[in-house]
């Protein structure tokens, strides 16, 4: 608004792609379009990246297949899962999963057989063993 009051002058600009990220399709869509025009493919322990994907270092990565269509924030850990088509936030922990167009929070945690997720920030959700399920 500062600009306004010093008499600078406003621009108008038609833009060809707008997405409007309120709902977890679009946001996953979004997420498509930025990672084909810019992405970081990072590593892990015996795990295959397959781009376009966005992996910072920091993000621990072990026995998985992640990609494509991954973003994935940092000090986030993914073990023994496969990760498609997803965006997991910051300190985010997946683990013994196939995961394909979700959404996990920040902080939260995805352990064991579960395919398509939305879940918030500092959230966890697990399922029951076989043992568990018996008693």
């Amino acid at each position: 608004m500062k600009h306004f009051i010093k008499g600078n002058k406003l621009f108008i600009y038609r833009i060809k792609v707008w997405y409007d990220c309120g709902k977890t399709g679009t946001l996953l869509k979004t997420n498509r379009f930025l990672l084909e025009r810019h992405n970081t493919p990072g590593s892990g322990k015996n795990s295959v990246i397959i781009p376009p994907v966005y992996i910072p270092q920091g993000v621990y990565v072990e026995n998985s297949l992640v990609g494509p269509y991954v973003s994935v924030g940092d000090n986030s850990v993914i073990k023994n899962s496969i990760v498609r088509n997803s965006i997991i936030y910051d300190g985010a922990r997946v683990e013994n999963v196939l995961l394909e167009d979700s959404i996990v929070g920040e902080d939260a945690a995805i352990v064991e057989d579960f395919k398509v997720m939305s879940i918030g920030d500092h959230s966890i959700i697990e399922t029951l063993n076989r043992e568990r399920k018996e008693e």
